[in-house]
């Protein structure tokens, strides 16, 4: 028994000549996002039904030509299940939220329809009884989709699939027991614009520290609808953030210390940015991303500039100092988000929103967000020595910041606000 998928991609959008899979939402069809949906629910096989081939439609296909099999013909369903596979179907357009699809898929044993009782999910959703509409999407037993697709003559696959299911008996799941963040059938471009801000809105998941809340927010929002015009993905910008935060290491240690930190600044925000690309565009945001700059980037910043201030100072003393502040700086980051990790550990919780004391702290304390920022003014008066102790002086008070409070959370027993 497998979970295979069927999809369609030939019910055409009113007054045009391309169907509602090919209008694009946020830079992706509905047929693409649907395809991603269905593969990240487990679906083992992919087959749209696409009796037609406009322009759009086409280019769609090609781009995910590996992902999916193209059925012209429904008659060719037949040799394309067996009869104990499980057939996931979503209606043509509807563009779903993941957890909502991943809960009515566990619910589901065997043939099942998603419906909401009284109202309808969206506009133009069938009735299935006199009582609830479908939601759009369902399960289908292989032997049934078989039966209907050997006999179909001129009548619509869809359709007929959900009559046949509801004819038979299927079980019906509340698709919406818990209300999902979105839930939009995409008829026209009007519904592709409210969608795609919807997706926007819901795909930033802010870090703690005060530039991410207050001042990246607007300059990641127009990177990410930028790159919504395109065919950039999420891990592209993430990459690109990568590259930038290596090479603003590389810039330190050659002594362009501007440069340096003009992309130590900007980094974060490709990073972010990506991710919330990548989370609008229903792809994995990778998980490498925060442990690769916190625990690799970030300290590699530190040593760049400890390596240009021991040559350019040229004293041995001050050699020797600005490596071991280097030293300091990094052992400190790496204890402080170590004291973090172990309490969310062993209680289940971030200890950053254990109460209102973690939450301030969280803002204000050392990053690779906040860093750069606290070297700003001594750039800007050329300190530049004297901004690089002050880091290491600030990394030391956010230690002990931290680590105050995760003794006064252990010690209350609780880790929850107070």
């Amino acid at each position: 028994m497998s979970l295979v998928a069927l999809l369609f991609a030939h019910h055409v959008a009113p007054g045009g000549v391309e169907p509602l899979a090919a209008i694009d939402v946020g830079g992706l069809t509905t047929l693409e996002r649907q395809v991603a949906l269905v593969r990240r629910l487990g679906a083992e096989r992919v087959h749209v039904v696409a009796e037609r081939m406009p322009p759009d439609l086409a280019a769609a296909l090609h781009r995910i030509h590996d992902l999916v099999e193209v059925v012209r013909d429904p008659a060719r369903l037949v040799d394309a299940f067996h009869d104990d596979d499980h057939v996931l179907t979503l209606d043509e357009g509807l563009v779903a939220d993941e957890a909502a699809a991943r809960g009515f898929v566990a619910m589901a044993d065997g043939a099942a329809l998603a419906v909401v009782v009284d109202e309808p999910p969206y506009p133009g959703a069938e009735r299935v009884d006199s009582s609830c509409f479908w939601a759009g999407a369902a399960i289908y037993e292989g032997r049934l989709v078989r039966a209907v697709a050997a006999d179909l003559g001129e009548w619509d696959l869809q359709s007929t699939l959900l009559r046949t299911a509801v004819g038979e008996g299927s079980a019906q799941i509340d698709a919406f027991v818990s209300a999902p963040a979105l839930w939009r059938r995409v008829s026209d471009r009007d519904d592709a614009h409210d969608v795609g801000t919807m997706l926007l809105g819901a795909g930033r998941e802010p870090r703690s520290g005060w530039p991410s809340r207050f001042l990246y927010a607007p300059l990641e929002r127009l990177l990410v609808r930028a790159m919504l015009r395109t065919r950039v993905t999420g891990p592209m910008l993430v990459a690109a953030a990568v590259v930038a935060g290596v090479a603003a290491a590389l810039a330190f240690a050659g002594g362009w210390l501007w440069t340096g930190l003009v992309l130590a600044l900007l980094a974060p925000i490709a990073g972010d940015a990506g991710l919330w690309l990548a989370r609008a565009r229903l792809t994995t945001p990778p998980t490498w991303i925060e442990s690769a700059f916190d625990h690799g980037i970030e300290p590699v910043w530190y040593l760049g500039l400890a390596a240009h201030f021991s040559r350019d100072l040229s004293a041995g003393a001050w050699g020797v100092g600005a490596w071991a502040v280097a030293a300091a700086i990094i052992a400190l980051r790496i204890a402080s988000d170590a004291q973090r990790r172990f309490f969310a550990r062993h209680r289940g919780q971030s200890l950053d929103a254990a109460g209102v004391p973690e939450r301030r702290l969280a803002r204000g304390s050392a990053s690779r967000e906040t860093m750069p920022w606290l070297l700003l003014p001594f750039a800007a008066a050329d300190a530049w020595p004297l901004g690089f102790a002050a880091l290491a002086m600030f990394a030391g008070a956010s230690f002990f910041g931290w680590q105050s409070r995760l003794f006064k959370r252990l010690d209350d027993g609780t880790g929850v606000n107070l």
